[in-house]
């Protein structure tokens, strides 16, 4: 069976050269003297069929292809906090594969139950641009002591926050992805679901200046897929978000 490192057949360079088109006119390029931080929630990101393409009603639908376009997205940024890798995650080793030995991650463990959706919270980074600086841990709140009324917390937090410090050259930054809940039906949600915040200087700082930020649509005819719903299925639900920051 094929692999995610064989020679690619010629419709998927042709694909994965159509979508490295479209990213350049979104996502700036790396440079000495930016900082690319990225969130993307990839949908059940776990199993992979070991096909380039695979066809309608195979499962999964997901294929080699699809990974190699999730590695070209996530290969723009310095840093990615990848949501939804689960349990086995093939889907996302094939993908840490395809971005090559500059590239490394930092994973928690398993979150069970309904919430957790056997989840994993993940931070992707080019080890040529960024390199951790220290603390990794999943974050606990102490509802006692922040005034948190009993529970509140266990049904906000639809899986532990997860923390890990980076460094640029002398700057140093600590980032956290979460997964919170919006509410029980679509009226509920009334804001982005993805979202990318910081503190500015003057307060616990983000000291890097932020220069841009934006998001990448990946729906536009650059992957192959019968319907907007397989769609969802061989990429994601979600679009990868992003922010540069003047490093």
């Amino acid at each position: 069976m094929p692999d995610i490192d064989d020679p690619r057949p010629g419709d998927v360079v042709a694909q994965i050269t159509a979508l490295e088109a479209a990213l350049d006119q979104v996502v700036p390029a790396k440079s000495y003297g930016n900082l690319l931080v990225g969130t993307w929630n990839v949908r059940g990101f776990d199993r992979v069929r070991p096909v380039w393409r695979s066809r309608k009603g195979e499962s999964p639908i997901r294929d080699l292809s699809n990974v190699a376009c999730i590695a070209e997205i996530v290969r723009r940024f310095d840093v990615v906090a990848v949501q939804e890798v689960r349990r086995s995650a093939a889907a996302f080793l094939a993908m840490m594969q395809a971005l090559g030995n500059r590239w490394a991650y930092m994973v928690t463990d398993v979150t069970a139950g309904d919430p957790g959706n056997d989840g994993r919270i993940a931070f992707v980074y080019d080890m040529t641009r960024v390199r951790p600086s220290g603390p990794a841990s999943e974050l606990v709140m102490a509802a006692e002591r922040a005034g948190i009324a009993d529970g509140a917390m266990a049904r906000q937090f639809a899986r532990t926050p997860y923390a890990v410090s980076f460094e640029r050259g002398p700057r140093r930054f600590t980032l956290v992805t979460l997964h919170v809940l919006y509410g029980k039906k679509p009226a509920d949600h009334t804001h982005f679901y993805d979202q990318i915040a910081w503190f500015p200087e003057g307060r616990t700082p983000m000291t890097i200046p932020f220069v841009n930020a934006g998001m990448f649509d990946f729906t536009d005819g650059l992957v192959p897929a019968d319907t907007p719903q397989q769609l969802s299925a061989r990429i994601s639900d979600h679009f990868p978000l992003w922010c540069e920051f003047s490093a």
